[in-house]
């Protein structure tokens, strides 16, 4: 794609899949329009005990409502 071309760029569940992940944020970076904006949605389950319980009743309590 052609340098500051796009307006916003989005991923979910994507950074996790990506072998070079600085990589592809420069390359977001070089496409992005100047105001551009982007947006990462990437979720993982905390390794500790007490955060992991607050993530669930967060993920399954909060996030529907």
């Amino acid at each position: 794609m052609p340098s500051n071309s796009i307006d916003n760029a989005t991923m979910a569940y994507g950074i996790r899949n990506i072998p070079n992940p600085q990589r592809c944020f420069h390359e977001i970076y070089r496409v992005l329009k100047e105001e551009g904006t982007i947006g990462i949605l990437e979720l993982t389950q905390p390794q500790n005990r007490l955060l992991r319980l607050g993530h669930h009743l967060y993920l399954t309590t909060l996030v529907p409502a």
